[in-house]
């Protein structure tokens, strides 16, 4: 249960990293690892459904 919130958790911080990109127009680095973090937050969040099954 703790992957997935922590996996949700970063996927609220991606959102809000894009949207402060959205507001400086020019955080290109920002946005890049915003886009990671929702990669990485989406993974865990994934496994950690998973493995919950599992127990």
């Amino acid at each position: 249960m703790k992957n997935i919130m922590f996996g949700n958790s970063l996927m609220l911080l991606a959102i809000f990293l894009f949207m402060w990109c959205g507001f400086m127009k020019s955080m290109y680095v920002l946005m890049w690892i915003a886009i990671a973090l929702i990669l990485i937050g989406f993974i865990i969040a994934v496994v950690g459904y998973i493995s919950k099954d599992k127990k």
